[in-house]
């Protein structure tokens, strides 16, 4: 009946992130040159307690360090693609879990 009211897709959204949980990693990079700014932030919701989860989380890092050096060239959207399906395959195999798998992108 107004602002706030929860609909089923918000109710659907909510139980998958209930179920799976959530990994989300930001990286700044410069815009002329693609060059990685600063080492990636990973935020984790739901999936890992991340205090125990260190190795897979330097695993992450070193990942998305890897592909953006790599990528230079390619547009931010599909460094982000690239990022999220790369990490996807890449926690599937370390913990056999699936995530929702965020990427973020931000360009100085």
């Amino acid at each position: 009946s107004g602002v706030g009211d929860v609909g089923p897709a918000v109710i659907r959204d909510r139980e998958i992130s209930a179920r799976v949980g959530f990994v989300i990693v930001s990286a700044n990079i410069e815009q002329q040159t693609g060059k990685l700014l600063s080492e990636p932030h990973i935020v984790s919701r739901g999936f890992v307690y991340l205090r125990d989860a260190e190795d897979l989380l330097d695993q992450i890092r070193e990942n998305v360090t890897t592909l953006l050096n790599k990528n230079r060239n390619n547009s931010s959207n599909n460094r982000r693609l690239m990022i999220e399906d790369s990490l996807s395959k890449l926690i599937y195999s370390e913990t056999k879990r699936r995530p929702m798998i965020f990427s973020i992108i931000n360009e100085v």
